[in-house]
């Protein structure tokens, strides 16, 4: 269990059909990676770029935001986490990760 508010922070690439991890944090280990690519991966998952979309699966928030390269950002934090911190800290996660990409 967490005694933090985020319980995750990623970045996968989606491609056509298929999902990869590229870099995560994970508290304790208590998000399963597989199951976050295996949500990135569903089909009915189409994100427009850079808009946040924000949902509950399990007693956890989740924030996921997509770039124009297929890149999705996602936090997963408790329920009463801030949406505005998540959404910011999601912006401030794709600025650094581009930085050091490129």
């Amino acid at each position: 269990m967490s005694l933090g508010n985020i319980h995750f922070l990623g970045v996968a690439r989606k491609d056509a059909d298929r999902a990869v991890l590229m870099t995560s944090y994970n508290e304790a280990s208590e998000i399963d990676d597989e199951a976050i690519v295996r949500m990135v991966e569903q089909p009915e998952l189409q994100l427009a770029p850079s808009t946040h979309y924000s949902f509950e699966i399990a007693g956890l928030s989740w924030c996921v935001y997509g770039d124009d390269r297929g890149r999705v950002y996602i936090l997963i934090a408790q329920v009463d986490y801030p949406s505005r911190c998540s959404h910011s800290c999601l912006e401030e996660l794709e600025r650094t990760f581009i930085a050091k990409a490129v």
